[in-house]
């Protein structure tokens, strides 16, 4: 799997990671489902499948089921897919 730098937003409310690009995917398994953003767009998923992120300092987070939306603005990475790589995500007030 071949695995490239995305800039991602970490999404606290996102229920599934919403990558834009196809390159980040080895394979992926075409689909067609409507999907809602907090924002209250609407587009399309058009597949999904494991894929590879890699963040600054060669980070890479390994999910298991990414939705494919070439529509979004921008990457959102959830927290559910960083805990599942072992990583943690601290923030200070």
């Amino acid at each position: 799997m071949e695995a490239e730098e995305e800039p991602c937003l970490v999404d606290s409310a996102a229920t599934n990671t919403i990558l834009r690009e196809t390159s980040i995917f080895r394979h992926y398994r075409k689909r067609t489902e409507n999907v809602i953003t907090i924002a209250g767009s609407n587009g399309r998923i058009v597949g999904s499948r494991q894929a590879i992120v890699v963040l600054p300092n060669n980070t890479r987070i390994f999910i298991e089921e990414a939705f494919l939306y070439p529509g979004a603005q921008r990457t959102l990475l959830t927290f559910k897919d960083i805990r599942r790589n072992g990583y943690h995500v601290y923030h200070s007030l």
